[in-house]
C-alpha cells in the first residue's frame, strides 16, 4: 500500500510527468518547508498538506478520471480527505506562487504568467 502522506511516494507516482513535474516538484518542496510552521501542529496534518500540494494538479474533481486512466483508482481511494479550514488556501497559495519552471512569483505575477501561457480567457485571469 502506498502511503500518500509521504512526499517521496508522491514523487514516485508523478515521475515522468514533465514538464508539469518541475512546477509540482517545486510546489511540493515549498509546501514541505512551510507546512510545519504553526499552521498545522499535528504531524499527520502536515504530511497531508504536503501530499495535497504534490497532487494539486490532479484536483478532487478530476482525480477519479485521471487515476482510472493511470491505473491508480484503488490507490486514490486510500487518500484521506481533510476538513482543515486552511487546506485549500494552503494548496492554492503554494501553487499560486510557484511558476512552471519552479520560480517564485507573487500571486499577481503568477496570474499574469498563466494568462500569458493559456490565453486571456483562462479561468485564472485577473478581472
Amino acid at each position: 500500500m502506498v502511503d500518500y502522506r509521504s512526499d517521496r511516494d508522491c514523487r514516485r507516482l508523478l515521475d515522468g510527468l514533465e514538464p508539469r513535474m518541475t512546477q509540482i516538484r517545486s510546489a511540493g518542496e515549498n509546501a514541505k518547508k512551510l507546512a510545519p510552521r504553526r499552521l498545522f501542529p499535528d504531524k499527520a496534518e502536515q504530511e497531508l498538506m504536503v501530499a495535497s500540494v504534490w497532487l494539486h494538479d490532479i484536483g478532487y474533481s478530476a482525480a477519479r478520471e485521471q487515476a482510472t486512466g493511470l491505473g491508480l483508482l484503488a490507490e486514490l481511494q486510500t487518500i484521506p480527505l481533510t476538513t482543515h479550514p486552511l487546506h485549500q488556501l494552503f494548496v492554492d497559495g503554494i501553487d499560486g506562487t510557484t511558476g512552471p519552471h519552479g520560480e517564485t512569483f507573487t500571486v499577481d505575477e503568477r496570474i499574469d504568467e498563466v494568462a500569458e501561457r493559456y490565453g486571456a480567457d483562462h479561468r485564472g485571469r485577473k478581472q
